[in-house]
């Protein structure tokens, strides 16, 4: 099966639209990421607590040069997160990437085709799976409780970042399950689905 269209085939119609430059999105996505970074700050931070027998004010107490290597992660994180969903985007179609950055989102797309659903689902949770495991290893092999923080920040500052991946990747699982004719434009920041 192909995994893309040039153009949208006849007899499809939008059936569903996510946009994460609309207002009441940017709302629900930064709640969500903030309830999501909490619930996995939180356990983490308290197993590395409990583990280490270090009050929670000494674990924090990184110094300058960690901070900004955090800082630095962090803002090359946001690179390669974009540039992992392009990878994948790439891998599977060949064409043409978009990329950009807005207040609230920065965004990877392919806005000049139609994407099928399971290449879809492939490149929006590329970013997702491959820093899960990236993190959560640094977090495991680091015998140093400041590289522990880190990693364990970075980890919940990615899983929490992900939130609009996660709901398309979920729209694309549950809510149009059993449709593999089911085609999705990705602009980037605005997703919409096509059946027939």
């Amino acid at each position: 099966m192909k995994n893309y269209e040039i153009k949208l085939p006849e007899g499809y119609h939008p059936v569903y639209q996510i946009d994460a430059k609309d207002k009441k999105t940017i709302w629900l996505f930064n709640i969500v990421n903030l309830l999501l970074f909490l619930a996995l700050a939180i356990p983490l931070f308290a197993w590395l607590k409990a583990s280490t027998s270090k009050p929670l004010y000494e674990l924090f107490n990184l110094g300058i040069p960690h901070y900004l290597i955090l800082v630095v992660l962090c803002i090359a994180y946001i690179f390669a997160h974009e540039l992992t969903h392009g990878a994948a985007y790439y891998a599977l179609t060949r064409q043409k990437l978009t990329f950009g950055t807005s207040l609230f989102v920065a965004y990877c797309g392919v806005p000049d085709i139609y994407v099928y659903r399971k290449p879809a689902l492939i490149a929006v949770l590329a970013p997702f799976v491959t820093y899960s495991i990236l993190f959560l290893l640094g977090i495991v092999l680091s015998t140093s409780s400041v590289w522990r923080v880190i990693w364990i920040m970075m980890f919940a500052l990615h899983v929490s970042g992900c939130v609009g991946d996660l709901w398309v990747a979920l729209i694309l699982i549950f809510r149009f399950k059993g449709m593999p004719g089911l085609l999705v434009r990705d602009t980037g920041p605005k997703q919409t689905f096509y059946n027939k």
